[in-house]
């Protein structure tokens, strides 16, 4: 999975924009995350449902993974620099990819650059207002 990330971004034209990214192929082995329900009021950070969430694993399974590349620069907004998700084309296997190996696989790489992103906050929403989110470290140009 690192090597096919990284043959994606070298055929990416600039690293400074976003692109949607939809790649099929054969995996011969993948683990996928999912997520277990959580109520409204519940104010649990998503990092730490993330570290409990279910894991489900497969074998030669083939399917559709499509996510995007996001930019260091708007890596507040999303994960960085890939987020995928992957739905197996008998589409009874699916969820968020943690890792997976290619191996002697056919794959199609698709690619959109984007021009930005739209951002909707969750205003009514009571757990999204009590989260406490940290920023990044980050070094500004000037």
């Amino acid at each position: 999975f690192e090597e096919l990330q990284d043959k994606v971004q070298s055929l990416l034209t600039t690293q400074n924009v976003p692109y949607a990214i939809k790649i099929e192929g054969t995996w011969a082995e993948i683990t996928l995350g999912g997520a277990d329900p959580v109520s409204p009021e519940d104010t649990t950070e998503l990092a730490t449902l993330m570290k409990v969430r279910p894991q489900y694993k497969a074998k030669n399974v083939k399917g559709t993974m499509v996510g995007y590349f996001t930019p260091s620069l708007l890596s507040n907004v999303d994960l960085s620099p890939f987020h995928f998700h992957f739905i197996s084309d008998d589409r009874k296997f699916a969820g968020h990819l943690m890792s997976g190996n290619l191996v002697n696989a056919e794959i199609r790489i698709y690619l959109n650059e984007k021009s930005g992103y739209d951002i909707e906050l969750l205003r009514e929403n009571n757990r999204f207002r009590q989260l406490k989110f940290q920023g990044k470290e980050s070094s500004a140009i000037y």
